[in-house]
């Protein structure tokens, strides 16, 4: 399937206050990288030309860590008032072309490439409106 019309944003503004840590909750590492930079590899997998991360909290200390491994574009979420605000932060700078966007939570590091195909290519063939997935043990 064709995802060349399919936008990745990844939701990286948040504070991450329940790890009581002064770093940004996106920037542990697991694996010897941060969280973010995982979940950046795996979206770039199914979009290389248009995957956007929303930051705030420790903005630039994400867009570097992100930018040392990869290329993508930023969208700034002024006030971190919650997923919705921050997916709306990124929706301005999407290619005109982009039909489909799949919104991925920044500290999810074990995500794979085929459960994020799989998601997309439900979603195209169904055509939903929206669509959400859980995956418990991936």
């Amino acid at each position: 399937m064709n995802f060349d019309d399919v936008g990745v944003v990844i939701l990286a503004a948040g504070k991450g206050t329940r790890m009581k840590s002064d770093t940004a909750k996106v920037l542990h590492k697991v694996a010897r990288k941060a969280m973010i930079v995982h979940v950046a590899e795996r979206a770039l997998e199914i979009a290389p030309d248009n995957v956007y991360i929303v930051v705030g909290h420790q903005a630039e200390r994400v867009k570097d860590e992100v930018s040392r491994f990869h290329k993508v574009r930023f969208a700034y979420q002024k006030q971190l008032l919650g997923t919705g605000d921050a997916v709306r932060s990124a929706i301005p700078g999407l290619d005109p072309g982009i039909k489909d966007v799949l919104v991925l939570c920044g500290d999810v590091p074990l995500i794979r490439e085929k459960t994020l195909r799989e998601l997309v290519d439900t979603h195209k063939k169904k055509r939903f409106r929206h669509y959400g997935s859980c995956h418990k043990g991936q």
